[in-house]
């Protein structure tokens, strides 16, 4: 097999049957495939793989619970996109390793090898553009129109890209289709919409557009009433009833390209349509905000340098701000920076280049800490009057001062404030918990808080900081071997996030594991890490406690 293939596809070996499926289909389009059904041994890299992996002109990465947790695996993902070859599939639903989570993913978790399917066949196109071949018609010589992708370069009129461009992410939401045959639902859905906007206002990142005098038409063209609105998104769906229930099903398209990027159904008791409206409002409104984000990312990432908005740059930096890797907080401080020089007044990128400084800072990667600490104070301080009512300048605030070790009452009594009035955004709930952990004598209430929210959202972008928490807590309980799994997959997620180094590390200690606590002390002792992550512990008896397991295990900082 040549070192230089069309396709390198990287895989978890238990998935070898899945990416047998995948090699075979690909080859039978004729594309050239690089893929090791070998067992790896783990003592070194094959130069034969990796002469492979960065001469292949795409990498198809199969995410499964399995190779999500594969340092191989992540390791060819991370060469991949440094490389622009990466192409990631979803073979099987699990959580992506954070810094892949603002990556367009192709979902294929119900692929089992039908060349028709079309979530297939738009991955198959996607990957024959890397490789620079052709997609063509199959009745005719004449080049096929490209499937629609989430990032559409067809060029927009003026004033439209204008619009599409503000520092705010426009959202239309359209009247929804009444498909039922027993009843109107009409005021039903005239109800639905009024509520979906009520709560959707609340979101200082979103502008909405009136669409309320558009027909319920599931016919109508979705591009074309976004650039009458002058909006990127929009949410339709759906409405239908049988033996008095209804269920309505919701969608959220990105209009330009025609790009589905979430769909959810809520099901309801027809008697009782003011609990199932409430709760079709409350549920999408946290649910859909990843989705855009992570198109935007993409969309971003996409536009010339010199085209970017302010709003943009903040997008490219956000995936860097949550690495942990010095480069990479060099490159999100760098992108921060770039829209602030566009929009000095943001409170948004204010709020994030506050949070860099605090990973900078509390990782200890310069040598000026108390300069770092400031400007990070400074940059917090300009996005405060914003933070109570953007909910993710508030996050970006709570979580830099976590790190800088200032008044944590306070800004859980903000969170407080912010969740009573938009009760239905649970992404706080995380940040709510950390403050309780940080200003010190709740661990209890803190893990009862993360625990709740976890089993809410299971998939949430903050997983690796809950699981964290979660061990940070059972660690101050002293529930030892508790705490460890949790810590465990925190690092296996995250090997570069040092709250997790030292939680880890203690909680082996206190355990009794003192050869692992050891190795992971030696690890980040290594890279030259310092205790600055225990000033996120104001409890002087807790951050002792902490410290004393670092201490049993030889740290001698």
């Amino acid at each position: 097999m040549t070192v230089t293939p069309d396709i390198f596809l990287s895989y978890n070996r238990e998935d070898a049957a899945t990416a047998k499926c995948f090699a075979d289909a690909f080859a039978a389009e004729g594309l050239n495939v690089w893929w090791d059904t070998a067992l790896r041994s783990g003592e070194a890299y094959d130069e034969v793989t990796e002469a492979a992996l960065r001469g292949a002109k795409a990498v198809v990465v199969l995410w499964s619970p399995r190779s999500v947790v594969s340092r191989w695996v992540r390791a060819e993902a991370t060469i991949a996109d440094r490389c622009k070859t990466l192409v990631p599939v979803m073979i099987e639903p699990c959580q992506r390793p954070i810094m892949f989570e603002l990556t367009q993913t192709a979902e294929l978790s119900h692929w089992t090898g039908d060349a028709g399917d079309q979530a297939w066949v738009a991955l198959l196109s996607d990957v024959q553009r890397f490789v620079g071949r052709e997609v063509l018609a199959a009745s005719s010589s004449v080049e096929a129109p490209p499937l629609p992708t989430l990032v559409d370069h067809q060029p927009l009129k003026s004033d439209v890209r204008a619009a599409l461009s503000s520092d705010r992410i426009g959202l239309a939401v359209l009247p929804f289709v009444d498909v039922s045959t027993a009843r109107d639902q009409s005021a039903f859905l005239d109800g639905l919409g009024e509520e979906l906007g009520t709560v959707l206002s609340r979101n200082d990142n979103l502008v909405l557009a009136g669409a309320g005098g558009l027909p319920r038409d599931p016919a109508r063209d979705l591009k074309a009433i976004a650039q009458t609105l002058g909006v990127r998104y929009v949410l339709d769906g759906s409405v239908r009833g049988s033996g008095g229930r209804l269920r309505v099903t919701v969608r959220l398209i990105e209009a330009l390209s025609g790009a589905q990027l979430w769909q959810e159904r809520f099901d309801g008791d027809a008697d009782d349509e003011f609990d199932l409206q409430e709760r079709i409002a409350n549920g999408l409104y946290s649910q859909i905000i990843h989705p855009i984000w992570a198109a935007e990312f993409e969309r971003a990432r996409a536009l010339p340098p010199e085209q970017r908005s302010a709003l943009e740059w903040h997008m490219i930096a956000l995936p860097y701000s949550m690495d942990w890797r010095r480069e990479s907080l060099v490159e999100a401080r760098r992108c921060a920076l770039e829209a602030l020089r566009i929009n000095p007044d943001f409170p948004l990128v204010h709020a994030g280049l506050g949070w860099i400084y605090s990973v900078i800072y509390q990782s200890s990667w310069n040598d000026e800490p108390e300069e770092t600490r400031r400007l990070g104070l400074e940059h917090s301080a300009k996005a405060l009057n914003a933070a109570e009512r953007d909910l993710r300048v508030l996050s970006y605030y709570a979580a830099a001062h976590s790190s800088f070790g200032t008044d944590m009452s306070v800004v859980e009594a903000m969170i407080v404030r912010a969740q009573t009035r938009v009760p239905q955004d649970i992404s706080l709930s995380p940040i709510r918990a950390w403050a309780m952990f940080c200003q010190g004598g709740r661990p209890q209430e803190a893990l009862d808080l993360i625990r709740a929210h976890m089993a809410r959202d299971p998939d949430s972008p903050l997983i690796s900081y809950s699981l964290i928490l979660e061990a940070a807590c059972l660690l101050l309980l002293k529930r030892f071997d508790e705490a460890i799994a949790p810590a465990r997959e925190t690092v296996a997620r995250r090997p570069d996030y040092l709250n997790a180094d030292v939680i880890f590390a203690s909680a082996l200690a206190h355990a009794g594991l003192i050869d692992e606590a050891r190795e992971r002390i030696a690890g980040f002792k290594a890279k030259g890490r310092t205790e600055n992550s225990l000033a996120m512990l104001r409890n002087l008896d807790e951050r002792a406690f902490v410290r004393k397991g670092l201490e049993l295990a030889g740290l001698d900082d």
